[in-house]
Parts: structure tokens; sequence; C-alpha cells
């Protein structure tokens, strides 16, 4: 699965590339935190969610297949119950740090290779703050995903939160474009991890760092509370 991470990785930066760097020259090449403009392009959607997805089925079952077989009796003699669980998004939040991290380094590779001005390439305030927001998002979605998994099957996990995911972007599109329903974007959660869209939801960044925040821990807690209450024999 983190081959094919890394392959949508280079696809996705590579199309941001070609469709976003002539028209949004202020990202660098940090153009994969645009994300798709309000009215969707297709291509870049179907790119952008290439890397969700695959990043997705990366962490499907990370709670799930530690509570069958083995797995529970390594956490009874092992583990107390909290922190495990604990330990469990601690590390899902560390990976969801690096795969980000990953994707601006290839995205400059990217650049690099297709232009010769190296003095365009450069890091500011708002990319920075960005990329908290967009590496805030994918932790949201995928720790609902893992929570999920405590009450269902990890490939139903799977395939509600990117049905979510898709529905969010699409609606997302289609609100902007006929500017009715915008009050739905905060709940469409996907679109706060693209700078093109954010000016739409009507939420500064900071105002987004605190909500995707909030969100994460209440997802965290709420985990938390169910697998320390859950009978895992």
């Amino acid at each position: 699965m983190i081959i094919v991470v890394i392959f949508a990785i280079v696809g996705h930066s590579i199309i941001n590339y070609k469709y976003l760097s002539f028209r949004y020259e202020d990202y660098s090449s940090a153009f994969f935190l645009l994300g798709i403009p309000g009215e969707t392009e297709y291509t870049l959607f179907i790119f952008w969610y290439f890397v969700f997805v695959s990043i997705s089925f990366y962490f499907s079952g990370e709670v799930s297949e530690l509570l069958s077989g083995y797995g529970k009796y390594v956490i009874i003699r092992n583990y107390h119950k909290g922190k495990w669980i604990s330990r469990r998004y601690l590390l899902a939040l560390l990976r969801l740090t690096i795969f980000p991290l990953i994707l601006m380094l290839v995205a400059f590779i990217v650049s690099v290779l297709s232009s010769e001005e190296m003095e365009n390439y450069y890091l500011t305030t708002e990319i920075i703050i960005s990329f908290v927001i967009y590496c805030l998002v994918y932790c949201n979605l995928i720790f609902l995903q893992l929570y999920l998994e405590m009450f269902i099957t990890p490939q139903i996990a799977l395939l509600i939160v990117n049905i979510y995911v898709i529905v969010s972007v699409l609606l997302g599109g289609l609100i902007i474009k006929f500017e009715k329903g915008m009050f739905l974007m905060p709940i469409l959660i996907p679109n706060i991890s693209m700078s093109l869209r954010r000016d739409y939801i009507y939420l500064t960044d900071s105002i987004s760092i605190c909500y995707l925040l909030l969100i994460g821990l209440t997802i965290f807690f709420l985990s938390y509370r169910k697998f320390t209450t859950k009978d895992i024999l």
C-alpha cells in the first residue's frame, strides 16, 4: 500500500503542476494545497481523490485487525486499553503528517524538473498554514475511519468515509457554482483542505484550524471512551 500511496502522490503532483502552476504562481511548488477550483475540474478531482483513497486503504483495518485473533491477547497482556488506543491514534497522526511531507517533497521535485527558475521556490506563511490545515483534514477523516471500525467491518468503514469524501467535494463544487446552500460547506470537511475553496466557507485560517482540532479531539475522545469500555474478548 505504501507503493500505491507513493504512485498516487507522484501522479497527483504531475497533474497539479500541469494544471495549476501557471495559474497560481504564488504557491511555489505546493500546488497540492490548492486542491480543486470552486467549479470542480474532474481531472484534478480524480488525482486528488486517488491520493486520499490510497491513504484510506493504507489505514484500513488499523484498529479492527488488532482486535481479532492474537492481537486482542497482546492487548490484554501488555497494554492498558486506554494507552493502547492512544498509541494507535498517535502513530496514525505521525504517519498522516509524513505523507503530506512526502507529497510536498515530490511536488517540489516535479516542479524543479519542469522548470529552470529555482528562485521561484519558497515557503510563505500562507503555504505553512495551508499545510497544517491539509494535515488536520486528513487526520479527521482517517480518525473517523478508525472510529467506525469499532462498530463495523473495516471495509464498510472505508466505504462510508470515502463516499462522504466524494459527496463532499462534488456537492461543494455545485454549491459554489450555483451559490446556494453555502451554510453546508463547514460540514463538508474535505473542502476545508483546499485553499481554492476555503474562501467560500467563510472560515478564517485560525478558525479553520480550531474547528478541525475540535473535531479531531472529539473523535479521539469518542474512540477512547468506546474502546476502554469495549469487551474485546
